[in-house]
């Protein structure tokens, strides 16, 4: 059962998973604002219109795996993540959440590592790192996720990629604040990583994303430049200095290699990526 099947991340796991031999497996997504097109015939899909009927389809369909990408900073939001993962609790099921690095943004000149408990200062980073609190006091079967900017596309909505190019192409001009350290990992490869996560039933805290990272501005401006687009168009805003730089390393011991990426394999990807291949530049005439 995936919440958020309209997310990013949660039509690419469902359309992974969809597309996969999985024998008896079922898939069900949730759908609040945006219902997506084009997922495999073996999903299920239900409208949700109001957080309170997500519990009650956890406790009518019974999924051994629930994995929450839902977005939301409200007090009813945490009370959903309460009880979803009480529900899990008590179906002996694996409850997923997908976290941020922001649940660590309160660190200051330190790694962010795996290790670290929540500590933030900003209002999503807060959220999660309550999510995440309960999860660790509760007990059961669980599974938090941190990573920081994802990287790619979707056929159903505009990624933060897409709405990019699209600015450069218009010939606009991107201020980007300075000071982002972020370390950006293929969406796909993240929801690859997820899978077998789930797969195997990993517990605990991981983290997922690139051996190294970049300032947001100097990232944009290699995107602009694969595309054929002058990275001068991606100009200096106001300084920031804020680290989101999400250090992985139970991935590596898991797994070795496979999951291993530096942020020019994620900028490869983008720009071989056929969805985003319109946002090339047009060669001179």
């Amino acid at each position: 059962m995936v919440l958020g099947a309209g997310s990013w991340l949660g039509y690419l796991l469902l359309a992974q998973e969809g597309a996969a031999d999985m024998g008896e497996t079922h898939l069900l997504g949730t759908v609040h604002h945006q219902r997506p097109e084009g997922l495999p015939g073996k999903v299920v899909l239900h409208q949700i219109e109001h957080r309170g009927e997500v519990g009650r389809l956890a406790e009518e369909y019974q999924p051994t795996v629930l994995v929450n990408f839902l977005r939301g900073e409200e007090a009813e939001d945490l009370a959903m993540h309460e009880e979803l993962s009480a529900i899990c609790r008590r179906q002996h099921a694996w409850y997923v959440l997908a976290s941020s690095v922001l649940a660590l943004d309160g660190y200051q000149g330190a790694e962010l590592t795996e290790d670290r408990p929540p500590r933030s200062s900003s209002p999503y980073g807060i959220f999660k790192g309550r999510c995440e609190t309960h999860l660790a006091r509760a007990g059961g079967d669980w599974l938090v996720l941190r990573f920081a900017s994802v990287q790619g596309w979707v056929p159903h909505k505009p990624t933060r990629n897409e709405k990019f190019l699209r600015r450069l192409a218009a010939g606009e001009k991107v201020v980007v604040d300075l000071g982002i350290r972020q370390n950006r990992l293929a969406a796909d490869l993240l929801v690859e990583a997820l899978r077998q996560l789930v797969k195997d039933r990993v517990r605990g805290v991981v983290h997922l994303g690139t051996t190294d990272a970049s300032d947001e501005l100097d990232f944009l401006r290699e995107e602009a430049a694969a595309f054929g687009w002058d990275p001068a168009q991606v100009v200096p805003g106001a300084p920031r200095h804020v680290n989101l730089d999400c250090r992985p390393e139970r991935i590596f011991q898991l797994y070795g290699d496979r999951f291993r990426r530096r942020e020019a394999d994620t900028q490869t990807f983008l720009a071989r990526h056929p969805g985003l291949q319109r946002w090339h530049k047009p060669p001179s005439t």
